[in-house]
């Protein structure tokens, strides 16, 4: 955007540091009657606007300023290293303002996207300093939290300290927030109780840190984040990071939760009544070394949610796991779609970890959802249960020409399959589905699985395929389609010579094979 310079404001023709009144170092030049010329530095209690430019970098020699106007452009950057007030604060496209110092903002301040604000100071009282005037952080605007007063303040204290701005539709506090606090050994809370605005228009990222970090503890919050949820993989991975340890949380990561190392909580703790509800619109992706638990707290008082839109990823070492055997942790897929896409597909790709992998968890399909095994089968660890509800639909895939299939991981125990009225599921093992141990598209222990008289039996085999002694023989509504690669593929109910009834509401459907 064009800048309309004022007759008195200053700007940078070289790097170095800011002295009150200094005609030393030369690195300064003043609009005088519409023409620049080489200046003094600015007074640190002047009025005008500061420009730092492109390739300079500016940093303190003193305390300054009460009304200054301090304008970052493109290429430039500030070092507040002494206590400062600025009058107004403006962060343009790849500008810098590194906060090393106490600083207190009277007016407007403004990150620009790609502009750049890191704090590497303890405040103690942001509201009345940093957020004592009008925030504007555009939404790909970068805020870095390299220090702070860990033990006592929070990020967001309460609905209206820090400004929110609308963009694009979404209102939230800042653009991009970093956190890479280095060696910090204080834990630290970022929200409070009572929060009901967003915290990001774009990614909340960990990159480092020495402690325990909470997104809130105490009283309901509502918040969220316009784009991604991120964990470095060089995050530390003794510390934890908890979306809430009491009270309720509804959080919403809009784009995709990334877990690339360390231990992160959905809820962490075992007050009465707790409960933390995660939504995912994206995908959730775990990678090597990174764990997210449900509950790390055995009790029956809190209960923790994932409501997931996009696919569920882990490789490696990854860890999806519920720590609390006294309460399930709920995992609900929630998307829309009709498998016909990847984009209209819920995938879910887990590699074999250990016995403690997906471990009391309820997986619900939910109405309207479309999920799919890619790639591997899904192992269930001890009392996990799938449940496809009426309206959800559960692809057991193919890996190639493999079926794959619902099994338990290693030696755990109690695991459960359940597909009730108006569920689907299709079927891709030659064996069907099966009451047999280790046969079929279902191998969880025998007496979990439960085969709803009712539900829609979609056979989609590659091979010579059989319905399964799972498939229910009772006059019933269910719906049986069969719809086998080609025509020159077979298809008969087992076990052989057994009769498949419906009744007026039932249908067999055969569309190839």
């Amino acid at each position: 955007n064009a800048v309309t310079f004022l007759n008195g404001d200053y700007r940078t023709t070289g790097s170095g540091n800011w002295v009150s009144n200094n005609a030393t170092p030369a690195i300064w030049e003043r609009l005088t009657s519409g023409s620049w010329i080489t200046s003094n530095s600015p007074n640190y209690a002047t009025t005008n606007s500061v420009y730092i430019r492109n390739g300079h970098t500016i940093t303190t020699n003193g305390s300054y300023g009460s009304t200054v106007k301090l304008i970052v452009n493109n290429g430039g950057v500030f070092n507040s290293n002494h206590t400062g007030t600025a009058g107004s604060i403006l962060i343009n496209d790849g500008g810098i303002l590194q906060i090393n110092a106490s600083l207190t903002n009277n007016g407007l301040f403004e990150v620009k996207d790609n502009g750049v604000v890191n704090i590497n100071f303890s405040f103690g009282t942001p509201a009345t300093s940093i957020w004592k005037g009008v925030e504007n952080f555009h939404p790909n605007s970068n805020l870095v939290i390299q220090n702070w007063d860990f033990s006592n303040d929070l990020l967001i204290p309460d609905n209206t300290s820090i400004s929110t701005n609308i963009y694009n539709s979404y209102s939230a506090c800042f653009g991009n927030v970093i956190i890479d606090a280095g060696t910090n050994s204080s834990n630290w809370t970022m929200m409070a109780s009572g929060t009901n605005v967003n915290l990001a228009h774009g990614n909340l990222s960990f990159l480092s840190n020495s402690a325990n970090i909470n997104i809130a503890s105490t009283g309901t919050v509502t918040t969220g984040i316009g784009a991604d949820f991120i964990v470095d993989d060089l995050y530390t991975g003794t510390n934890v990071i908890q979306f809430k340890t009491s009270g309720t949380m509804n959080f919403t990561i809009t784009g995709n939760m990334l877990l690339d190392a360390a231990t992160v909580r959905v809820h962490a703790g075992s007050a009465s009544g707790a409960s933390t509800v995660l939504n995912i619109e994206g995908d959730l992706v775990l990678t090597p070394s990174s764990v997210l638990d449900f509950n790390p707290t055995v009790s029956g008082n809190a209960t923790s949610t994932i409501n997931l839109k996009g696919d569920l990823t882990g490789t490696g070492s990854g860890l999806l796991q519920n720590s609390n055997t006294s309460n399930m942790g709920i995992f609900n897929f929630v998307g829309t779609g009709d498998g016909l896409t990847p984009s209209t597909t819920q995938a879910i790709d887990i590699a074999s970890t250990s016995s403690n992998e997906n471990k009391n968890i309820n997986f619900n399909i939910k109405n309207g959802a479309y999920v799919q095994l890619i790639n591997r089968n899904f192992e269930l660890g001890t009392n996990s249960k799938v449940t496809i509800e009426n309206g959800g639909v559960f692809d057991f895939g193919f890996n190639g020409t493999n079926a794959l299939n619902v099994t338990a991981s290693g030696t755990s125990i109690l695991q459960s399959f359940n597909v009730q009225s108006g569920g689907t599921i299709k079927i891709t093992s030659s064996d069907g589905i099966t009451n047999t141990a280790s046969v079929g598209n279902v191998q969880t222990p025998v007496a979990g699985r439960t085969y709803n008289i009712d539900a829609i039996y979609h056979y989609i085999g590659k091979a010579d395929q059989v319905s399964g002694n799972g498939l229910p023989d009772v006059a019933s509504a269910k719906t049986v389609i069969v719809e086998l690669l080609d025509d020159t593929i077979k298809f008969w109910a087992t076990p052989t010579n057994s009769v498949k009834r419906f009744n007026s509401s039932g249908k067999l459907d055969i569309r190839s094979g």
